[in-house]
């Protein structure tokens, strides 16, 4: 889990935190193990960029690193924002049951 570079970054950790929970919660009442996000058909055609927005955060040892990071796409479900504003009002709507995570 990563949290904010340029806040605190247990701003973040602590909203994922609390998605998370969300998440187990959901999987239990679902009665499953496992959960794997997936691309969306709708999502087939989305552009996939580095994890980090260059222009946003590109510290070297970041940018060095970018390849072994996970991506970023350019719908909001897929992005990687560094903006708790936006994540603390988001992640606490996020519809888990959109066809973005797969459940097993």
């Amino acid at each position: 889990m990563f949290g904010y570079f340029r806040a605190s970054w247990t701003l973040r950790v602590d909203i994922m935190g609390d998605f998370i929970t969300r998440l187990f919660k959901h999987m239990d009442a679902k009665g499953v193990h496992s959960v794997t996000p997936q691309l969306r058909a709708e999502d087939a055609d989305m552009t996939i960029g580095p994890w980090m927005d260059p222009n946003n955060f590109n510290p070297n040892y970041l940018m060095r690193s970018q390849h072994l990071m996970p991506k970023s796409g350019d719908k909001q479900e897929w992005k990687h924002d560094q903006n708790y504003s936006l994540e603390s009002k988001v992640l606490p709507a996020v519809d888990l049951d959109d066809g973005c995570l797969i459940y097993k």
